[in-house]
């Protein structure tokens, strides 16, 4: 693999979501959530926009293929225990997506360095990229929630409760799609480990 090759528009989109974390977090706990907030939405059109350039024009690679899911974990991750420490999401929602990132991270290292199956390719599914821009969603709702909050902007009430409802609304998508995916990459591990099939997870 030729590793300055794999270093194109897409790949350094990607890199960036690694970048934006510790700035979300820098402003999130200095409570400089104008900026904080900024940093999120930005990484969350990251993860479109990378998508967007190895489909469309064709700079998908092989190590692109792995740092994106990693970079959308390390976001996610960082990002709903932050809120959650704030109130702004229930801990049992985060809980169930922390829960099954680490049970398909764990699940992965089984199969590779327990089982010696070679998975030679680790793309995720369509439907795992709608829940991860699902949890984006959730996690740009529920800052949006937290923020106008904080700041006790004299928004109409009509705009409140819409934020209010779409951000419940969003809680409860992401949890049934989150365990959709796990039945889903569930059902990939076993077809891995009756067959030895290197499919896309």
């Amino acid at each position: 693999m030729n590793v300055r090759k794999q270093f194109n528009a897409a790949l350094w989109v990607t890199i960036s979501r690694f970048f934006l974390v510790p700035v979300f977090i820098y402003f999130f706990l200095l409570e400089n959530f104008q900026y904080a907030f900024i940093a999120l939405v930005i990484a969350s059109f990251t993860d479109v926009l990378d998508g967007f350039l190895a489909r469309r024009l064709n700079m998908g690679t092989t190590l692109g293929s792995i740092l994106d899911p990693l970079a959308d974990k390390f976001l996610m991750m960082v990002s709903f225990i932050a809120l959650s420490v704030k109130g702004a999401i229930p801990w049992w929602c985060t809980a169930i997506v922390i829960s099954r990132d680490i049970y398909i991270v764990f699940g992965l290292l089984y199969i590779y360095y327990i089982r010696r199956i070679n998975i030679l390719i680790i793309k995720p599914s369509i439907l795992s990229k709608r829940t991860t821009f699902t949890q984006f969603l959730l996690l740009t709702f529920s800052f949006l929630e937290f923020f106008l909050i904080k700041n006790t902007f004299n928004l109409a009430d009509i705009y409140s409760k819409l934020i209010i409802n779409i951000q419940n609304a969003l809680v409860y998508i992401t949890v049934i799609l989150t365990v959709i995916t796990f039945l889903h990459y569930t059902q990939m591990g076993v077809n891995m480990l009756r067959f030895g099939e290197k499919k896309k997870i």
